[in-house]
């Protein structure tokens, strides 16, 4: 299986768990337990996702975009707090990265305002979006990864 660091790093699974009688008790959740979480995560992030949406297009048509921005951004920090959290459980890391981050960022949606702005020769505000996009995500997962490493730091030491 093929999986990218920070899916590893969301979802870890032992290379010998093969079954569940090979994972860590406590450590690792039953395939349907890690559904059920995933599934809960993903019921929130949507739903936030579209009523910032349609909060945004009854603001203003053209705010549909600043709404797919800022929920992009803001699930690339959740995402990157959830990476940058030492012991944070399986079940919290595929709720929160999977499930939430997952259903509340969208890549199909921004790649279709962008084709519609590049339709509609509005080639300006298309560059000005991807940018917008590729520094709030990047930022914001940066952000989060370093201001929840630095948290489990400082509660470390105060321990």
């Amino acid at each position: 299986e093929c999986w990218s660091w920070c899916e590893h790093k969301l979802h870890p699974i032992p290379p010998k768990a093969a079954s569940p009688d090979h994972w860590e008790k406590g450590r690792e959740l039953p395939q349907a337990m890690e559904t059920v979480a995933v599934v809960v995560g993903a019921g929130a992030g949507a739903t936030i996702r579209h009523f910032a949406s349609q909060f945004a297009k009854r603001k203003h048509s053209d705010l549909g975009p600043v709404a797919i921005t800022a929920v992009n951004t803001a699930g690339s920090f959740v995402l990157g707090a959830v990476v940058g959290t030492p012991n944070l459980s399986t079940r919290s890391r595929v709720c929160l990265g999977t499930g939430f981050c997952g259903a509340l960022t969208t890549f199909s949606t921004y790649s279709m305002d962008i084709v519609t702005m590049i339709e509609a020769k509005e080639i300006g505000r298309a560059v000005r979006y991807v940018g917008m996009n590729h520094v709030g995500g990047l930022g914001g997962a940066t952000l989060g990864y370093l201001l929840a490493k630095q948290f489990a730091r400082s509660r470390l030491m105060s321990k």
